[in-house]
């Protein structure tokens, strides 16, 4: 699972980090994955991520 989230970091692939929620048990449906990152990608002090993952400018 580590090397999922080494190639996510440095690749910027957001399916990536949306593949390994869908295997957590905690997320049982593409709609929670969704809000799970929406979530996190919304706090401020995740600014720097957000604009990593969603190729902000």
């Amino acid at each position: 699972m580590f090397h999922f989230l080494i190639l996510a970091l440095s690749t910027g692939d957001i399916d990536i980090i949306k593949e390994l929620l869908y295997r957590d048990p905690r997320t049982q449906s593409e709609e929670q994955v969704e809000k799970v990152i929406e979530e996190i990608l919304s706090l401020p002090e995740n600014e720097e991520m957000r604009k990593h993952y969603l190729k902000i400018n």
